[in-house]
């Protein structure tokens, strides 16, 4: 990859909270803008604005997964001012609004279904615990496990 382009990405990546003048980017890797556009759609596949269009929804997409920050919240700091066109765009890249996102990725949590033998903590052939008067409260062991695509 060019090292400009490297750059370029680097640049895009540091903060994306804040607004990107697309021919500072260009100056800062000694490139025209037009220049610096034709290399990177070359190398990426994409002109810089749309990736970082790209980056800014992954980023929200990641903070709505790992977060409880309101849409609002998030929003700015992924650098996206404008609510409408940032739920059309995240519906298009995800195929969910960032609401529908946020509740498909939390309801997709589950808790395994492998059984798990804990010592002191008998189970009968099909997996269930068994529990009886003389079990140890405080022996008890929580074991919970998460899934994430």
């Amino acid at each position: 990859m060019d090292s400009r382009v490297r750059q370029a990405l680097d640049l895009l990546s540091e903060d994306l909270s804040r607004d990107f003048d697309f021919k500072v980017l260009a100056g800062s890797v000694n490139l025209s803008s037009s220049r610096l556009r034709h290399l990177f759609k070359d190398e990426t596949g994409l002109t810089p604005a749309q990736y970082l269009k790209r980056l800014r929804l992954e980023r929200a997409r990641e903070l709505l997964e790992q977060s409880f920050l309101r849409l609002k919240e998030v929003m700015p700091q992924v650098g996206i001012n404008d609510e409408s066109h940032f739920v059309r765009d995240f519906k298009k890249a995800h195929g969910l609004t960032p609401q529908r996102y946020r509740q498909h990725s939390r309801n997709s949590l589950h808790v395994s279904p492998w059984r798990f033998n804990v010592v002191g903590m008998p189970h009968d052939t099909a997996g269930r615990w068994i529990w009886s008067s003389n079990s140890n409260l405080d022996d008890l062991v929580f074991i919970r496990v998460t899934f994430t695509n």
